[in-house]
């Protein structure tokens, strides 16, 4: 069991910001080591091609967050505000944020939040995006488990109308494919990944396609120390090899036909996406 909060953005021209605090420092990958628990914030700056990445770790008890409202306290980081308004501001190590977000698009929550993967012995990894496209917005995943079973979700709101266009949780009437498999440009990586994800919509009449094309690897890392000689003693004693979380600046494309609404279009935009691999390396290079 693990959580965190994070917030990103993506800049007109292409600056990528991400903050993220978690009351665990590996995401509760794995156990607690040490006498004292730690919690972890970081901060990611990519600009003009040069990525930071600054972290800060403290006892956990430095974490705190509201039980009736969102308010987090992590350590040198704070997260405030409502599903109107969420402000992000702090400094590590002299990298600094502070960003408002406001209300566009209706909040969006897909069922309960939850999947259930039906036991601890089976780990998740996730496909995830947020493109934008001006009028449009949309919500891109997929959730992975380790014996292939996938749960899918795509959500278009119309940003010009205010209006829902696509809510889709069932390979009933969705299809997703991946492309061509690329090197992974961390040697620690050492495999690969998909270059290409398209989610296909299909209800009735109505067809919508998201094609999310990849240009290039912002941050890529492992979710904890892999030097440390206890988390590796760990990894062994449980047959898991790892936990990797690459995030890539990515074109995408929208094209809907929605005859019963009497909207065409076909728009380009962009989405930070990102894969986060549970099971490591999830995809191998072609030998």
């Amino acid at each position: 069991m693990f959580e965190w909060w994070y917030s990103d953005v993506q800049l007109a021209d292409g600056t990528t910001i991400v903050c993220t605090a978690s009351p665990q420092a590996s995401l509760g990958f794995v156990p607690q080591l040490g006498d004292t628990p730690m919690a972890v914030a970081r901060i990611q700056l990519h600009e003009n091609g040069v990525q930071r990445n600054e972290i800060a770790t403290f006892p956990t008890a430095e974490f705190k967050g509201a039980t009736d409202h969102c308010d987090i306290v992590a350590g040198p980081v704070t997260m405030q505000g409502d599903l109107k308004t969420w402000r992000v501001k702090g400094t590590i190590n002299g990298l600094g944020i502070d960003l408002t977000f406001e209300q566009e698009a209706m909040p969006f929550r897909p069922g309960s939040g939850y999947f259930f993967a039906g036991s601890t012995e089976r780990f998740t990894g996730w496909f995830w995006a947020r493109p934008s496209f001006d009028r449009y917005v949309a919500l891109a995943v997929q959730m992975q488990f380790r014996d292939r079973v996938t749960a899918p979700l795509l959500w278009v709101y119309d940003l010009q109308e205010k209006r829902e266009l696509v809510r889709a949780f069932s390979y009933d009437e969705l299809t997703l494919a991946t492309g061509r498999t690329v090197e992974h440009p961390d040697p620690l990586h050492g495999e690969g990944y998909p270059s290409i994800t398209v989610y296909d919509y299909r209800k009735g009449r109505a067809n919508v396609r998201v094609r999310i094309d990849d240009q290039k690897v912002i941050a890529g890392f492992f979710v904890y120390d892999i030097s440390n000689p206890a988390i590796q003693q760990f990894l062994k004693g449980v047959g898991y090899n790892g936990a990797y979380y690459t995030r890539r600046a990515s074109t995408a494309e929208l094209i809907l036909d929605l005859p019963d609404s009497g909207l065409q279009d076909r728009v380009t935009g962009s989405t930070l996406h990102e894969l986060q691999e549970f099971y490591f390396p999830q995809y191998l290079l072609p030998r």
